[in-house]
């Protein structure tokens, strides 16, 4: 996948995005490797389970599921401690 983008508008679209993806995780996987990966904005934020499960992330229906673990995991975590 050097350079070879599909020619369809839509296809070429989620070939870019995918690259993206490959390129930031790869960033994230050496900052973590080499220790500057900084705490989780969630934490040093100190946002409640309710912020978290009103939170507006970035969907992006071919790579997530459209509910989003993270906000699912914060309903559930919110409703057991009530």
């Amino acid at each position: 996948m050097v350079n070879d983008l599909e020619k369809d508008e839509l296809r070429r679209n989620f070939q870019i995005e995918a690259r993206a993806h490959v390129w930031l995780q790869s960033l994230l996987d050496k900052q973590y490797a080499n220790g500057n990966l900084p705490e989780p904005a969630s934490l040093l934020g100190k946002l409640t389970c309710a912020d978290m499960e009103n939170a507006d992330l970035a969907y992006s229906p071919p790579f997530s599921p459209v509910h989003s673990t993270i906000i699912v995991a914060a309903g559930i975590l919110k409703n057991k401690l009530v």
